[in-house]
C-alpha cells in the first residue's frame, strides 16, 4: 500500500508540476522572438539559461511520469510486428550527427532476424538512450558498435562503446532510479538518472531482459534480449541452451 501511495503521489505531483511549464515556455519564446520589444545581449543570455533549465525540468517531470507508469504497471505498449534491423538503422541515422559532433564512429553489424512483436516507439526510445549514453561517456575519437543477432526465436541487441567503463559496484546499481556515480562522470555530463530505469521497465514490459557488462577504462556493453512477442518465453536451440548455461556458470563464479 505504501509503494502504491508513493507511485500515485509521484504521478499526480509530476502531472501538476508539468502543467504550468507550457505557458512558461510560450512566454519565453515570445520574449526571445522580440514580441514584447527588443532585448539586449545580456537579457537574451539570461532568457536562454531559463529556457534550458525549463527544458531540463520538463524532461525530468516526463521521466518521473514514465517511472510512475512503470511502477504501477500502467505502461501501455502499442504492439506491432516489426523488422528490428530497420528499427535499429533508423535510430542510428537519427543519432549519428551527435556522434559525428564528437568525432565518434558508429559501426553496425545487423543480422537478418525474423520480425518480432514490439512497441516500435518504445524500443527506439530505449535504443536512443543507450546510444546517447555510449556517445556521452566515450571520448572524442572513440567508437560505438551496435549489433543484432538471432537469439532462439527472439533477438539480442548489443550497444558497445570504448568509453570510461564502470566498476562492478556501479554496474550493479546502474538501473536504479536516480543513480548517478561521481566516478562515472555522470554529474559532469548531466542527466536525470532515470533513463536506464525507464529502459529496464520498457524491456521488461516486453517480457525481455537488459543488462550491462563493463570494466573501468575498458568501455561498456549493454545487451537487450527480446522475445518474439511480449510475454512469450524464448525458445533456445540445444546449442544456444548449452552456451547460455556455460555463460551463466562462469558469471556466477566471477
Amino acid at each position: 500500500e505504501l509503494d502504491e501511495a508513493k507511485t500515485q503521489f509521484l504521478s499526480i505531483t509530476s502531472h501538476e508540476l508539468r502543467t504550468p511549464i507550457t505557458p512558461i515556455k510560450t512566454q519565453l519564446q515570445l520574449l526571445l522572438r522580440g514580441f514584447y520589444g527588443d532585448l539586449n545581449e545580456r537579457q537574451i543570455k539570461s532568457l536562454r539559461m531559463i529556457e534550458r533549465n525549463t527544458d531540463r525540468l520538463n524532461r525530468l517531470l516526463g521521466d518521473l511520469l514514465e517511472i510512475s507508469r512503470i511502477q504501477s504497471g500502467r505502461l501501455k505498449l502499442n504492439i506491432t510486428k516489426q523488422n528490428l534491423k530497420e528499427v535499429i538503422e533508423e535510430t542510428v541515422d537519427f543519432m549519428r550527427p551527435s556522434a559525428d559532433e564528437k568525432k565518434i564512429s558508429i559501426e553496425t553489424r545487423l543480422d537478418d532476424v525474423p520480425d518480432i512483436e514490439i512497441d516500435r516507439d518504445r524500443i527506439i526510445q530505449v535504443l536512443q538512450n543507450l546510444i546517447s549514453n555510449a556517445i556521452k561517456f566515450t571520448p572524442s575519437g572513440g567508437r560505438v558498435d551496435i549489433s543484432l543477432k538471432k537469439y532462439g526465436d527472439g533477438a539480442i541487441i548489443s550497444v558497445k562503446d570504448t568509453g570510461v567503463g564502470m566498476s562492478r559496484e556501479i554496474r550493479e546499481k546502474v538501473f536504479e532510479p536516480f543513480f548517478q556515480a561521481d566516478d562515472w562522470k555522470s554529474r559532469k555530463i548531466g542527466g536525470t538518472g532515470l533513463g536506464l530505469t525507464i529502459c529496464k521497465g520498457i524491456i521488461e514490459a516486453h517480457g525481455g531482459r537488459i543488462w550491462c557488462e563493463s570494466e573501468p577504462g575498458k568501455g561498456s556493453v549493454f545487451h537487450i534480449i527480446l522475445p518474439p512477442k511480449p510475454g512469450r518465453e524464448i525458445k533456445l536451440s540445444q546449442d544456444e541452451e548449452i552456451r547460455e548455461r556455460i555463460k551463466t556458470f562462469f558469471e556466477e563464479r566471477s
